[in-house]
């Protein structure tokens, strides 16, 4: 049906031109489509055709349906496309938001238990700490119980007997006595109020002690002493502890030099080797004799201040008395 009509209306558009009653100007390429078509049925007597191809040129012409067939609507499919991407993008802001919700309650969980945590470690620390001076309180209690209580023992049986007068020809003797053990009472609570006090806290002070506590029992006895500092650093912090039984330790070797060892010269050696402390203390004096024993009260004080300091404690003859003391931990 569409091929006739093609031919049919073909023909006739040959025929007109033909007869001469459609000029080549009727065909030029200015006018619509629809204005030909128009011309070319109301010539060829078809008015109803020649009708709609004018009202289909008016409408072309038209600005208001112009209008309208511009704003033509979307089809079907780009509709539902764009549905689409604006449910995906509502689910993408819904997972979002649902992400930065986990996110956040897991960096609140973190910060309560980070906050837990040092509280907890800031506890431990305090009542570790708390411990420590307690023990550290026993400890110099127990000190002073031995060394002042030892001592003012003797001063008042030593006084009892002065007082009852029951051997005159001692009484210089025992007074003499006696004025040493006040001496000794004296330094032994020096040494406490030293090991306590906060100014004397690093190694330059326990340093500085040693070297009075050599010229007070030993220069004075007219015994030469060697003193090597080798490699030490002096501001370093000591625990109270280990600077209590550190010089503690030290001291009883020198009064041990002082009184008993009937030595002339001592050799002292503190040195800094690999983070650790070491002490040397040896002298040219009798050393161990056959009834004085590694048993005294003396040497069972000084190995435990060594186990309280983890460090190794020997002691030797060595043409003279030998104490090495290694492996002590400043911290």
């Amino acid at each position: 049906m569409l091929i006739r009509r093609t031919m049919t209306f073909t023909l006739q558009l040959c025929f007109l031109l033909v007869s001469d009653q459609l000029s080549a100007a009727d065909l030029t390429i200015n006018k619509q489509p629809n204005q030909i078509l128009s011309r070319i049925y109301l010539i060829s007597g078809v008015h109803v055709s020649a009708l709609t191809a004018f009202l289909a040129l008016s409408t072309s012409n038209n600005p208001l349906y112009a209008h309208q067939s511009s704003q033509k609507k979307p089809p079907l499919k780009s509709q539902v496309h764009f549905i689409h991407l604006q449910n995906q993008l509502l689910r993408l802001k819904k997972e979002n938001a649902f992400q930065q919700a986990v996110w956040v309650s897991a960096l609140v969980l973190m910060m309560v238990i980070t906050a837990a945590g040092l509280a907890f470690y800031a506890h431990r620390q305090n009542m570790t700490r708390q411990i420590s001076l307690e023990a550290l309180r026993v400890r110099i209690a127990s000190d002073l119980h031995d060394e002042l209580g030892s001592s003012l023992t003797r001063i008042s049986l030593l006084s009892d007997l002065v007082r009852s007068g029951a051997q005159p020809n001692t009484q210089s003797q025992q007074l003499n006595n006696i004025s040493a053990i006040s001496r000794e009472a004296i330094t032994s609570m020096s040494d406490v109020i030293w090991s306590i006090d906060a100014r004397n806290e690093n190694l330059g002070a326990l340093v500085e002690r040693m070297t009075d506590c050599c010229s007070a029992l030993l220069v004075e006895q007219d015994i030469n002493v060697d003193f090597d500092k080798i490699a030490l650093p002096l501001a370093n912090v000591l625990p109270l502890d280990i600077r209590q039984d550190l010089y503690l330790i030290f001291k009883e070797a020198i009064n041990n030099c002082a009184k008993h060892a009937s030595a002339t010269e001592v050799k002292i050696q503190l040195s800094w080797t690999k983070n650790l402390l070491s002490l040397l203390i040896a002298d040219n004096g009798c050393g161990l004799l056959a009834d004085r024993k590694l048993t005294g009260q003396g040497f069972a004080n000084m190995h435990m201040r060594a186990r309280r300091l983890a460090a190794q404690l020997s002691i030797y003859d060595n043409n003279g008395l030998t104490l090495r003391l290694t492996g002590i931990k400043l911290i």
